[in-house]
């Protein structure tokens, strides 16, 4: 039997994406397995598939711990904990992971697990340690072999910040991000490894710096600094990054040239010379 109330929450603003802690209205809680009102620790526990929603957001999980604090106008939740099987959604986007903590005041969410995951419909973000979604800077951070996919692009990194902004349809569309340490680029035709990069995706343009390697088909470039056009496909790379930091100054190159392949059916005719007319003949059978 599933039990549920309301709970005051005292914040002012307009409610945008994953945000508990704007607007106005109750956090309504639901649990199958019943909700525990601490009152002298100021704590509200909700076990057993349980929910909190409030202005199109929603946090599910096994269990929902809600910290809160008595004022003048009422009570309010200022941390909202999240444990086992938690998904965070809206109708435009859903995070998941094992665990979570919500910062009411601060409007920002840390979600942990391996993996977590925050999708949409215009780019997917992993991590294998945590994702961090500040609400008011339109922001996450992903930490631990993060990865973004956003079409036929994929960014890896063990750090990834993403920045985001609003399309049409009021979803998160990934504007930029930053990625450090182990980053690999992948596009329709490269794969770009640097320390550290940047992607403007409005631009599709990326740039990497710091012991950079591009391979296409085969073939590897070395250097410090890679500019990427990812709508055309050119890479440009050098030595150094324009503030002259990085790489040695010079760019190295191994190419493998592509095989001539034979059908397999037809036997390559071998030129031989007449003997009678010392002209040039050929041996060979016609398929």
């Amino acid at each position: 039997m599933a039990l549920a109330f309301g709970i005051g929450l005292i914040t002012s603003g307009l409610a945008y994406g994953f945000d508990l802690g704007s607007g106005s209205g109750e956090i309504d809680l639901k649990a199958d397995n019943g909700i525990e009102w601490r009152s002298e620790n100021k704590v509200i526990i909700a076990s057993g598939h349980a929910q909190a929603s409030r202005n199109g957001v929603t946090v599910k999980a096994d269990q929902l711990i809600a910290h809160y604090r008595e004022t003048d106008a009422g009570t309010d939740i200022w941390q909202l904990e999240a444990k086992g099987n938690v998904v965070i959604s809206t109708d435009k986007e859903t995070a998941t992971g094992k665990e979570a903590i919500y910062d009411v005041d601060k409007r920002v969410f840390i979600l942990y697990g391996d993996p977590v995951r925050l999708t949409s419909a215009e780019q997917t973000i992993t991590a294998t340690d945590s994702i961090e979604y500040w609400e008011d800077k339109n922001m996450a951070v992903a930490r631990g072999d993060a990865t973004v996919v956003k079409g036929d692009r994929t960014i890896r990194a063990d750090v990834l910040v993403a920045h985001f902004a609003r399309n049409r349809s009021g979803a998160m569309e990934l504007a930029s991000a930053e990625a450090f340490d182990n980053v690999v680029l992948t596009t329709a035709k490269d794969k770009i490894y640097g320390e550290k990069g940047d992607y403007n995706v409005r631009k599709e343009i990326a740039t990497l710096s710091g012991s950079v390697r591009i391979e296409r088909d085969g073939n590897i470039l070395n250097g410090g600094y890679a500019w990427v056009d990812t709508k055309s496909g050119i890479s440009k790379l050098f030595g150094k990054a324009p503030s002259g930091l990085g790489g040695d100054g010079r760019v190295h190159g191994t190419f493998t040239p592509q095989k001539t392949m034979h059908n397999p059916l037809k036997p390559v005719e071998t030129p031989t010379t007449d003997s009678t007319t010392g002209e040039a003949a050929t041996e060979g059978n016609t398929p």
